[in-house]
Protein backbone atom coordinates (compact mmCIF):
# COMPACT_ATOMS: atom_id res chain seq x y z
CA UNK A 1 0.00 0.00 0.00
CA UNK A 2 2.87 2.37 0.85
CA UNK A 3 4.47 1.70 -2.55
CA UNK A 4 1.20 2.46 -4.37
CA UNK A 5 0.83 5.62 -2.33
CA UNK A 6 4.32 6.76 -3.27
CA UNK A 7 3.67 5.98 -6.92
CA UNK A 8 0.49 8.07 -6.86
CA UNK A 9 2.38 10.97 -5.27
CA UNK A 10 5.11 10.75 -7.95
CA UNK A 11 2.54 10.66 -10.75
CA UNK A 12 0.75 13.69 -9.27
CA UNK A 13 4.01 15.66 -9.02
CA UNK A 14 4.89 14.72 -12.60
CA UNK A 15 1.50 15.82 -13.91
CA UNK A 16 1.71 19.12 -11.99
CA UNK A 17 5.25 19.75 -13.26
CA UNK A 18 4.16 18.95 -16.82
CA UNK A 19 1.29 21.44 -16.61
CA UNK A 20 3.58 24.19 -15.27
CA UNK A 21 6.38 23.61 -17.77
CA UNK A 22 3.91 23.28 -20.64
CA UNK A 23 2.72 26.81 -19.88
CA UNK A 24 6.30 28.06 -19.92
CA UNK A 25 7.38 26.19 -23.04
CA UNK A 26 4.27 27.18 -25.00
CA UNK A 27 5.40 30.83 -25.22
CA UNK A 28 7.79 30.82 -28.17
CA UNK A 29 9.39 33.30 -30.56
CA UNK A 30 8.16 33.23 -34.15
CA UNK A 31 10.40 34.95 -36.71
CA UNK A 32 9.08 36.71 -39.82
CA UNK A 33 11.26 37.72 -42.78
CA UNK A 34 10.39 39.99 -45.74
CA UNK A 35 9.39 37.05 -47.91
CA UNK A 36 7.03 35.83 -45.16
CA UNK A 37 3.58 36.94 -44.03
CA UNK A 38 2.89 38.47 -40.63
CA UNK A 39 -0.71 37.29 -40.94
CA UNK A 40 0.46 33.71 -41.39
CA UNK A 41 2.66 34.05 -38.32
CA UNK A 42 -0.33 35.23 -36.25
CA UNK A 43 -2.45 32.40 -37.63
CA UNK A 44 0.13 29.77 -36.63
CA UNK A 45 1.01 31.33 -33.27
CA UNK A 46 -0.42 30.54 -29.86
CA UNK A 47 -1.47 33.00 -27.23
CA UNK A 48 1.58 34.24 -25.37
CA UNK A 49 3.92 33.91 -28.37
CA UNK A 50 6.15 36.74 -29.59
CA UNK A 51 6.26 37.43 -33.33
CA UNK A 52 9.57 39.08 -34.28
CA UNK A 53 9.53 40.87 -37.64
CA UNK A 54 12.81 41.47 -39.49
CA UNK A 55 13.48 44.82 -41.23
CA UNK A 56 11.72 45.26 -44.56
CA UNK A 57 8.45 46.46 -46.08
CA UNK A 58 5.34 44.32 -45.69
CA UNK A 59 2.06 44.91 -47.58
CA UNK A 60 -0.64 43.46 -45.33
CA UNK A 61 -3.89 43.93 -43.44
CA UNK A 62 -3.55 41.82 -40.31
CA UNK A 63 -6.23 40.33 -38.09
CA UNK A 64 -4.88 39.88 -34.56
CA UNK A 65 -7.23 37.53 -32.72
CA UNK A 66 -4.74 36.07 -30.24
CA UNK A 67 -2.89 37.47 -27.25
CA UNK A 68 0.50 37.87 -28.90
CA UNK A 69 3.32 40.38 -29.02
CA UNK A 70 4.23 41.62 -32.50
CA UNK A 71 7.45 43.62 -32.61
CA UNK A 72 10.17 44.68 -35.00
CA UNK A 73 13.45 42.87 -34.58
CA UNK A 74 15.49 46.06 -34.74
CA UNK A 75 13.21 48.11 -32.50
CA UNK A 76 13.53 50.84 -35.14
CA UNK A 77 10.19 51.71 -36.78
CA UNK A 78 11.97 53.40 -39.69
CA UNK A 79 13.32 50.13 -41.09
CA UNK A 80 10.28 47.90 -40.50
CA UNK A 81 7.34 49.21 -42.50
CA UNK A 82 3.84 47.78 -42.76
CA UNK A 83 1.84 49.25 -45.61
CA UNK A 84 -1.86 48.56 -46.18
CA UNK A 85 -2.37 45.97 -48.91
CA UNK A 86 -5.95 47.24 -49.01
CA UNK A 87 -6.17 50.96 -48.11
CA UNK A 88 -9.89 50.53 -47.46
CA UNK A 89 -9.27 48.44 -44.36
CA UNK A 90 -7.43 48.58 -41.04
CA UNK A 91 -3.77 47.57 -41.11
CA UNK A 92 -3.91 45.93 -37.67
CA UNK A 93 -7.39 44.88 -36.52
CA UNK A 94 -7.00 43.79 -32.90
CA UNK A 95 -9.84 41.66 -31.51
CA UNK A 96 -7.95 39.96 -28.67
CA UNK A 97 -6.85 41.38 -25.34
CA UNK A 98 -3.27 41.48 -24.06
CA UNK A 99 -1.77 42.26 -27.46
CA UNK A 100 1.41 44.35 -27.89
CA UNK A 101 2.43 46.03 -31.16
CA UNK A 102 5.89 47.55 -30.98
CA UNK A 103 8.32 49.30 -33.29
CA UNK A 104 6.73 49.67 -36.78
CA UNK A 105 5.96 52.33 -39.33
CA UNK A 106 2.29 51.80 -40.16
CA UNK A 107 0.98 53.60 -43.22
CA UNK A 108 -1.59 53.68 -45.99
CA UNK A 109 -4.96 52.94 -44.33
CA UNK A 110 -6.59 55.85 -46.10
CA UNK A 111 -9.58 56.59 -48.31
CA UNK A 112 -11.00 59.96 -49.25
CA UNK A 113 -14.32 60.99 -47.63
CA UNK A 114 -17.43 59.69 -49.32
CA UNK A 115 -19.80 62.25 -50.83
CA UNK A 116 -23.11 60.73 -49.75
CA UNK A 117 -26.65 61.84 -50.58
CA UNK A 118 -29.26 61.98 -47.79
CA UNK A 119 -32.73 62.11 -49.39
CA UNK A 120 -34.53 62.83 -46.12
CA UNK A 121 -32.39 65.84 -45.23
CA UNK A 122 -34.08 68.26 -47.58
CA UNK A 123 -35.50 71.63 -46.65
CA UNK A 124 -37.62 74.38 -48.14
CA UNK A 125 -37.75 78.17 -47.89
CA UNK A 126 -41.14 79.91 -47.98
CA UNK A 127 -42.22 83.52 -48.13
CA UNK A 128 -45.58 85.18 -47.54
CA UNK A 129 -47.30 86.41 -50.70
CA UNK A 130 -49.38 89.49 -49.81
CA UNK A 131 -51.40 89.20 -53.02
CA UNK A 132 -52.58 85.65 -52.45
CA UNK A 133 -52.37 85.76 -48.65
CA UNK A 134 -50.50 82.43 -48.61
CA UNK A 135 -47.00 81.12 -47.95
CA UNK A 136 -45.25 80.15 -51.17
CA UNK A 137 -42.17 77.97 -51.51
CA UNK A 138 -39.41 79.92 -53.21
CA UNK A 139 -36.69 77.27 -52.80
CA UNK A 140 -36.72 73.60 -51.99
CA UNK A 141 -34.23 70.79 -51.78
CA UNK A 142 -35.18 67.13 -51.77
CA UNK A 143 -32.02 66.08 -50.00
CA UNK A 144 -28.51 67.02 -48.99
CA UNK A 145 -25.04 65.87 -49.95
CA UNK A 146 -22.48 65.48 -47.19
CA UNK A 147 -18.88 64.33 -46.95
CA UNK A 148 -18.62 61.27 -44.69
CA UNK A 149 -15.06 60.66 -43.45
CA UNK A 150 -13.55 57.20 -43.45
CA UNK A 151 -12.19 55.66 -40.26
CA UNK A 152 -9.63 53.15 -41.53
CA UNK A 153 -6.92 52.92 -38.91
CA UNK A 154 -3.30 51.95 -38.66
CA UNK A 155 -4.25 50.03 -35.51
CA UNK A 156 -7.93 49.44 -34.72
CA UNK A 157 -8.50 48.03 -31.23
CA UNK A 158 -12.00 46.59 -31.22
CA UNK A 159 -13.71 45.80 -27.92
CA UNK A 160 -10.57 44.48 -26.20
CA UNK A 161 -8.55 45.47 -23.15
CA UNK A 162 -5.03 45.61 -21.73
CA UNK A 163 -3.18 46.13 -25.01
CA UNK A 164 0.11 48.01 -25.53
CA UNK A 165 0.90 50.18 -28.57
CA UNK A 166 4.41 51.52 -28.22
CA UNK A 167 7.17 53.06 -30.36
CA UNK A 168 5.31 53.10 -33.68
CA UNK A 169 5.11 55.69 -36.46
CA UNK A 170 1.66 56.28 -37.99
CA UNK A 171 1.85 58.01 -41.34
CA UNK A 172 -0.95 59.11 -43.66
CA UNK A 173 -3.88 57.06 -42.31
CA UNK A 174 -7.52 58.06 -41.82
CA UNK A 175 -6.92 57.23 -38.16
CA UNK A 176 -3.57 56.42 -36.60
CA UNK A 177 -4.85 54.53 -33.55
CA UNK A 178 -8.57 53.96 -33.05
CA UNK A 179 -9.94 52.43 -29.85
CA UNK A 180 -13.56 51.30 -29.91
CA UNK A 181 -15.12 50.13 -26.64
CA UNK A 182 -11.66 49.18 -25.39
CA UNK A 183 -10.30 49.95 -21.93
CA UNK A 184 -7.10 49.84 -19.88
CA UNK A 185 -4.83 50.12 -22.90
CA UNK A 186 -1.44 51.84 -22.98
CA UNK A 187 -0.56 54.09 -25.94
CA UNK A 188 2.89 55.57 -25.52
CA UNK A 189 6.00 56.80 -27.33
CA UNK A 190 4.31 56.78 -30.73
CA UNK A 191 4.73 59.33 -33.53
CA UNK A 192 1.75 60.26 -35.71
CA UNK A 193 2.30 62.36 -38.83
CA UNK A 194 -0.37 63.69 -41.19
CA UNK A 195 -3.24 61.40 -40.23
CA UNK A 196 -6.81 62.74 -40.33
CA UNK A 197 -7.01 61.71 -36.68
CA UNK A 198 -3.91 60.64 -34.79
CA UNK A 199 -5.35 58.98 -31.66
CA UNK A 200 -9.09 58.32 -31.34
CA UNK A 201 -10.58 56.94 -28.11
CA UNK A 202 -14.25 56.36 -28.85
CA UNK A 203 -17.45 54.78 -27.60
CA UNK A 204 -16.96 53.70 -24.00
CA UNK A 205 -13.19 53.29 -24.13
CA UNK A 206 -12.31 53.97 -20.50
CA UNK A 207 -9.24 54.16 -18.27
CA UNK A 208 -6.70 54.21 -21.07
CA UNK A 209 -3.30 55.91 -20.77
CA UNK A 210 -2.05 58.09 -23.64
CA UNK A 211 1.41 59.46 -22.92
CA UNK A 212 4.65 60.67 -24.49
CA UNK A 213 3.31 60.70 -28.05
CA UNK A 214 4.41 63.17 -30.77
CA UNK A 215 1.62 64.22 -33.11
CA UNK A 216 1.82 66.58 -36.08
CA UNK A 217 0.25 67.60 -39.37
CA UNK A 218 2.37 68.61 -42.32
CA UNK A 219 0.03 71.39 -43.34
CA UNK A 220 -1.60 74.29 -41.57
CA UNK A 221 -4.50 73.65 -39.22
CA UNK A 222 -7.67 72.17 -40.71
CA UNK A 223 -11.02 71.77 -38.97
CA UNK A 224 -11.44 68.20 -40.25
CA UNK A 225 -8.23 66.96 -38.63
CA UNK A 226 -7.43 66.45 -34.97
CA UNK A 227 -4.66 65.15 -32.77
CA UNK A 228 -6.30 63.30 -29.86
CA UNK A 229 -10.07 62.83 -29.56
CA UNK A 230 -12.18 61.25 -26.85
CA UNK A 231 -15.81 60.44 -27.56
CA UNK A 232 -18.11 59.03 -24.88
CA UNK A 233 -15.08 57.77 -22.97
CA UNK A 234 -14.31 58.35 -19.30
CA UNK A 235 -11.44 58.12 -16.84
CA UNK A 236 -8.63 58.32 -19.38
CA UNK A 237 -5.24 59.91 -18.69
CA UNK A 238 -3.66 61.97 -21.47
CA UNK A 239 -0.31 63.44 -20.54
CA UNK A 240 3.14 64.48 -21.77
CA UNK A 241 2.05 64.56 -25.42
CA UNK A 242 3.34 67.06 -28.00
CA UNK A 243 0.91 68.24 -30.69
CA UNK A 244 1.85 70.44 -33.65
CA UNK A 245 -0.98 72.10 -35.63
CA UNK A 246 -3.50 69.74 -34.03
CA UNK A 247 -5.48 69.83 -30.80
CA UNK A 248 -7.31 67.67 -28.24
CA UNK A 249 -11.10 67.27 -28.31
CA UNK A 250 -13.43 65.70 -25.74
CA UNK A 251 -17.03 64.95 -26.70
CA UNK A 252 -19.40 63.67 -24.01
CA UNK A 253 -16.42 62.40 -22.04
CA UNK A 254 -16.13 62.79 -18.28
CA UNK A 255 -13.54 62.51 -15.50
CA UNK A 256 -10.52 62.47 -17.78
CA UNK A 257 -7.14 63.99 -16.92
CA UNK A 258 -5.22 66.09 -19.46
CA UNK A 259 -1.85 66.95 -17.96
CA UNK A 260 1.37 68.51 -19.25
CA UNK A 261 0.51 68.42 -22.95
CA UNK A 262 2.10 70.90 -25.35
CA UNK A 263 -0.01 72.24 -28.24
CA UNK A 264 1.14 74.75 -30.88
CA UNK A 265 0.16 76.14 -33.25
CA UNK A 266 -3.37 75.02 -34.00
CA UNK A 267 -6.97 76.09 -34.42
CA UNK A 268 -8.18 75.31 -30.89
CA UNK A 269 -5.86 73.81 -28.31
CA UNK A 270 -8.26 71.83 -26.10
CA UNK A 271 -12.01 71.64 -26.73
CA UNK A 272 -14.60 70.18 -24.33
CA UNK A 273 -18.12 69.56 -25.67
CA UNK A 274 -20.77 68.24 -23.25
CA UNK A 275 -17.91 66.99 -21.08
CA UNK A 276 -17.85 67.23 -17.29
CA UNK A 277 -15.57 66.78 -14.29
CA UNK A 278 -12.37 66.71 -16.33
CA UNK A 279 -9.04 67.99 -15.00
CA UNK A 280 -6.82 70.10 -17.27
CA UNK A 281 -3.52 71.07 -15.67
CA UNK A 282 0.05 72.04 -16.58
CA UNK A 283 -0.77 72.17 -20.29
CA UNK A 284 1.06 74.66 -22.53
CA UNK A 285 -0.96 76.07 -25.44
CA UNK A 286 0.24 78.80 -27.78
CA UNK A 287 -0.35 80.43 -31.17
CA UNK A 288 -3.83 79.00 -31.59
CA UNK A 289 -7.16 80.73 -32.15
CA UNK A 290 -8.37 79.61 -28.69
CA UNK A 291 -6.35 77.96 -25.95
CA UNK A 292 -9.11 76.11 -24.08
CA UNK A 293 -12.74 76.12 -25.24
CA UNK A 294 -15.59 74.78 -23.07
CA UNK A 295 -18.96 74.61 -24.82
CA UNK A 296 -22.41 73.05 -24.77
CA UNK A 297 -22.95 72.12 -21.14
CA UNK A 298 -19.35 71.43 -20.17
CA UNK A 299 -19.46 71.84 -16.42
CA UNK A 300 -17.60 71.08 -13.18
CA UNK A 301 -14.24 70.96 -14.96
CA UNK A 302 -11.00 72.14 -13.32
CA UNK A 303 -8.52 74.24 -15.31
CA UNK A 304 -5.44 74.85 -13.20
CA UNK A 305 -1.77 75.76 -13.69
CA UNK A 306 -2.01 75.91 -17.48
CA UNK A 307 0.17 78.27 -19.55
CA UNK A 308 -1.87 79.80 -22.37
CA UNK A 309 -0.13 82.44 -24.44
CA UNK A 310 -0.05 84.16 -27.83
CA UNK A 311 -3.52 82.95 -28.77
CA UNK A 312 -6.36 85.12 -30.01
CA UNK A 313 -8.47 83.90 -27.07
CA UNK A 314 -7.09 82.30 -23.93
CA UNK A 315 -10.06 80.53 -22.31
CA UNK A 316 -13.61 80.61 -23.66
CA UNK A 317 -16.82 79.31 -22.08
CA UNK A 318 -20.03 79.09 -24.11
CA UNK A 319 -23.52 77.60 -24.00
CA UNK A 320 -24.36 76.69 -20.41
CA UNK A 321 -20.84 75.78 -19.32
CA UNK A 322 -21.30 76.24 -15.58
CA UNK A 323 -19.57 75.59 -12.27
CA UNK A 324 -16.07 75.30 -13.69
CA UNK A 325 -12.93 76.20 -11.75
CA UNK A 326 -10.34 78.33 -13.56
CA UNK A 327 -7.42 79.08 -11.27
CA UNK A 328 -3.66 79.58 -11.11
CA UNK A 329 -3.33 79.73 -14.90
CA UNK A 330 -0.89 81.98 -16.72
CA UNK A 331 -2.56 83.82 -19.61
CA UNK A 332 -1.13 86.30 -22.11
CA UNK A 333 -3.35 86.50 -25.17
CA UNK A 334 -5.22 89.08 -27.24
CA UNK A 335 -8.19 88.38 -24.99
CA UNK A 336 -7.65 86.19 -21.98
CA UNK A 337 -11.03 84.94 -20.78
CA UNK A 338 -14.46 85.16 -22.39
CA UNK A 339 -17.71 83.61 -21.23
CA UNK A 340 -21.26 83.93 -22.49
CA UNK A 341 -24.29 85.11 -20.55
CA UNK A 342 -25.59 81.56 -20.18
CA UNK A 343 -22.37 80.27 -18.55
CA UNK A 344 -22.63 80.91 -14.81
CA UNK A 345 -21.22 80.11 -11.38
CA UNK A 346 -17.68 79.66 -12.67
CA UNK A 347 -14.92 80.26 -10.12
CA UNK A 348 -12.18 82.37 -11.72
CA UNK A 349 -9.40 83.10 -9.26
CA UNK A 350 -5.67 83.49 -8.68
CA UNK A 351 -4.75 83.54 -12.36
CA UNK A 352 -1.55 85.18 -13.54
CA UNK A 353 -3.15 87.50 -16.03
CA UNK A 354 -2.64 90.89 -17.60
CA UNK A 355 -5.33 92.74 -15.67
CA UNK A 356 -5.19 95.62 -18.12
CA UNK A 357 -7.18 93.23 -20.28
CA UNK A 358 -10.67 92.14 -19.40
CA UNK A 359 -13.02 89.28 -19.07
CA UNK A 360 -16.02 89.93 -21.20
CA UNK A 361 -19.46 88.62 -21.94
CA UNK A 362 -21.70 89.21 -24.89
CA UNK A 363 -22.99 92.80 -24.67
CA UNK A 364 -20.98 93.47 -21.52
CA UNK A 365 -17.51 94.71 -20.78
CA UNK A 366 -15.95 94.20 -17.40
CA UNK A 367 -13.52 96.40 -15.57
CA UNK A 368 -11.11 94.09 -13.79
CA UNK A 369 -9.19 94.52 -10.61
CA UNK A 370 -7.52 92.15 -8.17
CA UNK A 371 -8.40 91.63 -4.54
CA UNK A 372 -6.44 88.99 -2.58
CA UNK A 373 -5.67 87.21 -5.83
CA UNK A 374 -9.30 87.14 -6.97
CA UNK A 375 -10.71 88.91 -10.00
CA UNK A 376 -13.16 91.69 -9.14
CA UNK A 377 -15.71 92.42 -11.85
CA UNK A 378 -17.82 95.52 -12.34
CA UNK A 379 -20.31 94.99 -15.12
CA UNK A 380 -20.96 97.97 -17.36
CA UNK A 381 -23.67 97.06 -19.83
CA UNK A 382 -24.40 98.97 -23.00
CA UNK A 383 -27.77 99.98 -21.63
CA UNK A 384 -26.18 101.06 -18.38
CA UNK A 385 -23.80 103.38 -20.20
CA UNK A 386 -26.68 104.97 -22.11
CA UNK A 387 -28.62 105.44 -18.89
CA UNK A 388 -25.65 107.03 -17.09
CA UNK A 389 -24.98 109.35 -20.01
CA UNK A 390 -28.63 110.49 -20.04
CA UNK A 391 -28.72 110.95 -16.24
CA UNK A 392 -25.46 112.91 -16.03
CA UNK A 393 -26.17 115.32 -18.87
CA UNK A 394 -29.87 115.95 -18.54
CA UNK A 395 -30.80 119.49 -17.49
Amino acid sequence: MKIKHKILICISIFILFSIITAGIVSATDVHVYPEDSIQDAVKNASSGDTIIVSPGTYAENIEVNKSVTIKSKSGNPNDTIIRAANPGNHIFHVTASNVAILGFTITGAFEEPENRYFPDAGFSVSTFNETTGKDEVVYSSEGQWALIPKNWAGIYVDNTDNNIINNNIFLGNNRGILLNSSSNNLLENNTAIDNDGAISIWDFSNFNIVRNNNISADEKYRMDKYGISLKESDGNEVYNNNLLRLGITLLQSDANKLVNNTINPGGIGITLIESNKNELSLNSISTSSTGIFLRENSSFNKLTDNTISDNFMGIELQTYSNNNTISKNTLNNNEDIYYSDDSNNNEISENNIDYGKYLKRAYDKYVIGVYRGYIVLISISVFGIIYLFFFMFRK
